[in-house]
Order: C-alpha cells, then structure tokens, then sequence
C-alpha cells in the first residue's frame, strides 16, 4: 500500500514544482504590481491628489518583472513629464493672452519632441514623447484660466512622481528580481546560438533564407541586448563606471 501511495505521489510532485517554476515569477508580478496599485491609490486619496487615475496609470505604465527595467522607464517618464510641465509653464506665462502664438509654440514643442523620440529608441525616446505631450495635457485644460496653470502643472508632476515613487519602491525591495542576472544569462544563450550557427554552417551548406533569418535573429537579439545594457545601469551604478566598458566587450 506504501509503494502504491509512493508511486501516485512520485509523478505529482515534479509537475507541481514544473508548473511552480514556470508560473511563479508570473503569479509573483501579478501580486506585486496588485501591492503597487493599491498602495499607490491609498497614497494618492490620502494626499487627495486631484486624479489617482494618472497615479495607478503611472503604476501600471512602468511596473515590469525586473526591477532595473522600472527603474529606467520611471527615470524617463519622469524626466520628460517635468521637461514638459515647465516648457508648458514658460509658454504660457511668455504669451498668456495671444492664443495664435501660444498653439504655434506648443506644436512646434511637440513636433520637436516627436522628431527626437525618432532619432533615440527604448526608453530614451519615450521620456522625449512624455515632454511633449505632457506640455499639452497641463496647458490645454487652463487655456481660458491662465492662472490655473502652475497648479495644473503641480499636480501632474505630483501625481506622475507618486506612481513611480511607489513601482520602484515595492519592486525593488519586494522580492526583486535583477536585470543583471538575466542579461547575463541572455548573452550567454546568444553566444551559444552563435557558436552553432558558425559550426553547422562550416559543417554543411545553408540555405541563404536559412542565413537571413539566422541574420535577423542576431540582431534582434543584439538590440534586445543593448537595450537591457543601458537599463541595468539604474539597477547597478558600477556597471557604468568601472565595468561598463569590459561588460560591453563581454557581450
């Protein structure tokens, strides 16, 4: 009876820690990011923020399963929304009272930015979308009330700056997860993929669609890489410094 019930449980308990390990970390993002919207939505009625929608969607923006991935994004966001809420206080304190001018100017700042988001990409290119249209969003709604404009401005910067507050606290205190160790393990797998397409190629004749794709994904895979290299620096400073330059020879 022993080895009966020995035999029903042996096959239960891989599945189960299978299943653990391929749905945990998920399930363990799913918890935090819960944990970061409602923190931050008790902070923001606490402080009665004029809208805690913009701090959960700040929350639900930049949260992400690794830590220095929502510590880079929040970098951005934040940078561009204040870039933004002061180029839009400057305009409007320069021509308050001629309209024309005032929408020639904010057209051209946001034209300006879109043209930058173009020539940067990955997070870089979405603080400069942020700048420009968080210019609109605090100017626009005081137009006809110039005065309200300095408190517009407050409160969306005070609102942005709350929900990134709170994602970076709870993921990179709760259980975090590091950026370092899986770019570390991704390099490692690319080079690996590498080291076969150079074996099976000098070994037998590939097709050249073969050769394109295999092209492709290596490309992919380095922009993915660089990508993750300019994150990590939020998450580990030294790497910046010190290894920053022997890190990139590495990969």
């Amino acid at each position: 009876m022993a080895a009966v019930v020995q035999g029903d449980q042996g096959p239960r308990e891989p599945w189960l820690a299978s299943f653990l390990k391929a749905e945990g970390q998920a399930w363990l993002f799913v918890a935090k990011a819960m944990l970061a919207l409602y923190l931050a939505l008790w902070l923001a009625m606490w402080l009665q923020l004029e809208k805690p929608s913009t701090t959960i969607l700040t929350v639900a923006i930049v949260m992400h399963p690794q830590s220095g991935m929502v510590l880079a994004k929040s970098f951005y966001r934040a940078l561009g929304t204040c870039i933004g809420s002061i180029f839009g206080l400057a305009l409007m304190a320069l021509v308050p009272q001629q309209r024309e001018l005032f929408l020639a100017g904010l057209s051209l700042w946001v034209a300006l930015c879109a043209g930058g988001a173009t020539l940067y990409r990955g997070f870089m290119a979405y603080g400069f979308v942020l700048a420009g249209y968080s210019a609109a969003i605090v100017v626009l709604p005081a137009i006809n009330n110039p005065i309200a404009v300095f408190d517009s401005a407050v409160m969306r910067v005070s609102e942005v700056l709350l929900g990134i507050a709170v994602a970076g606290l709870v993921s990179d205190t709760v259980w975090p997860e590091r950026l370092s160790a899986m770019l570390r393990r991704s390099a490692r797998e690319q080079f690996a993929h590498f080291l076969d397409f150079a074996r099976s190629s000098i070994d037998t004749e590939m097709a050249r669609t073969d050769v394109e794709q295999a092209y492709l994904r290596f490309v992919r895979s380095a922009v993915q890489l660089e990508n993750w290299r300019a994150a990590v620096v939020f998450e580990d400073p030294e790497r910046h410094s010190s290894r920053s330059r022997r890190y990139r020879l590495a990969m």
